[in-house]
């Protein structure tokens, strides 16, 4: 247990769960659940495996000190004790004095949340005067590029700190480059797909995909594409990394990838995916990205396109049902809040007139969104796409709901 260590992996709400299944999967142990994040343990070829592999996950943190912390009557005293149990840290065993040095700091603490910036120059200071002890020289501060990021979150017992391993989050695979005003974030679109239970033998349609999130994430969960495996990571830089082990593992999973490309190929089993949007730059920045994962994985990975409004589509043509799949828009301003108020019961006739046997998913931070589009959703799950609070709703298409739907209709109006 000696090498074993603890880590904290947040994620978007309503997702820990999912997170929890990847990890055991990668070998992690010691799941904890918590809101906004999966607690766990695991050694260094656990936690570089969950940097590749993680669909959901933000990023990870690995602990590397804490303890309890006594409460002060001033915020000097707060400070001091702040630093002098950062000092207790091993920092020189993680970061290098040549390192870009970043702090940042959470509080729940109810006497320290209005002096989070000078807490969090005590911590800066406790770090550099231990390299400097240590190895005769300081670490320089970057805050906005950072080759060491050192989180710490303070509570009422105490404080607790974390390395963060790895660097940029891990929404960013690494080859995706075009994106659009409002975009999916990549791991609550792979979430999504998990939660819904969408499998690569269903086909899949986002009528209004954007910058392509959803069906990019779909491929490479169809093809065991590692989300991390065209990327870097802070804990790269480390100097105690077992660098033998961690490209063995990369390389091992590429080949694996590949392997399973060639066998859907071959056996004539790659995924239906079918993307759509009104706006053809929104398709020429979702084709722009695709490209980019195609290059990624070395092969053509099929897909096929259309500019269409999604009130507008038909159904694939000698295509079994599948599952619908989107992040429909929302009105920031009036006018546009009208106009997809209007919009809103179109496209669920359309739905229904069109799309039988098929199952519709939409997430929305949109109120009326379930009001207005005239169908009765069969479940509903409660997510964040960052700040918002988003409510994701599947809605089975049967057929004659259109009719039956005007009946209820008509009968709430009288």
């Amino acid at each position: 247990m000696s090498n074993r260590l603890r880590a904290f992996a947040p994620c978007p709400r309503g997702l820990e769960s999912c997170l929890g299944d990847e990890l055991t999967a990668a070998g992690a142990a010691e799941i904890r659940v918590r809101p906004g994040g999966v607690a766990f343990t695991g050694d260094w070829p656990v936690l570089m495996r969950v940097h590749l592999t993680s669909r959901i996950a933000t990023r990870v943190l690995v602990a590397v000190g804490g303890g309890a912390l006594p409460h002060g009557k001033r915020r000097g005293e707060e400070g001091a004790a702040l630093y002098r149990l950062a000092r207790t840290v091993a920092w020189p065993k993680w970061v290098s004095p040549d390192a870009r040095l970043r702090v940042d700091l959470t509080v729940t603490r109810a006497a320290c949340t209005d002096a989070i910036p000078f807490l969090t120059l005590r911590v800066k200071d406790a770090i550099c005067d231990a390299l400097r002890a240590q190895c005769g020289r300081r670490p320089s501060v970057d805050k906005h590029d950072p080759t060491f990021r050192a989180v710490v979150f303070l509570d009422e017992r105490g404080a607790t700190f974390y390395w963060d391993t790895s660097g940029a989050p891990l929404v960013q695979r690494g080859f995706k480059s075009a994106t659009t005003l409002a975009p999916l974030k990549e791991n609550l679109a792979a979430g999504i797909l998990q939660v819904i239970g969408w499998t690569p033998t269903l086909p899949l349609i986002d009528p209004m995909c954007g910058s392509g999130t959803f069906l990019l994430e779909a491929a490479m969960r169809a093809y065991a594409i590692p989300p991390g495996l065209f990327r870097v990571f802070a804990f790269e830089q480390w100097h105690g990394l077992d660098r033998q082990t961690w490209q063995q593992l990369r390389n091992t999973l590429r080949a694996e990838t590949a392997r399973h490309i060639a066998v859907l190929r071959t056996k004539h089993r790659e995924p239906l995916l079918f993307a759509a949007d009104a706006d053809p730059r929104q398709i020429a920045a979702a084709q722009h990205n695709w490209q980019k994962l195609e290059a990624a994985v070395e092969a053509s990975l099929p897909i096929v396109w259309q500019t269409a409004a999604a009130e507008a589509l038909e159904p694939p043509s000698e295509v079994p049902p599948g599952y619908w799949v989107t992040n429909p828009p929302y009105g920031v301003r009036l006018a546009e809040t009208e106009a997809l108020a209007a919009w809103y019961p179109v496209l669920g006739d359309a739905l229904k007139r069109r799309w039988a046997g098929w199952t519709a998913h939409f997430l929305t931070a949109d109120s009326q969104f379930a009001k207005r589009i005239g169908l009765r959703p069969a479940a509903k799950w409660h997510l964040d796409n960052g700040p918002l609070r988003c409510v994701l709703l599947r809605y089975p298409i049967v057929a004659g709901s259109l009719k039956r739907n005007r009946v209820m209709s008509a009968e709430a109006e009288a």
